[in-house]
């Protein structure tokens, strides 16, 4: 999954279009974790 810049405050996700959906949950897992990490 590639995160792209689209504003100042967006992130646009580009998933491959093979991915499994289990990957996709986990990957927008991490990056909410991470967010959360930075927030705090």
């Amino acid at each position: 999954m590639i995160a792209l810049i689209a504003g100042p405050d967006v992130v646009r996700f580009t998933p491959s279009l093979i991915i499994p959906e289990q990957d996709v949950k986990e990957g927008l897992a991490r990056f909410a974790r991470a967010v959360a990490r930075i927030c705090s």
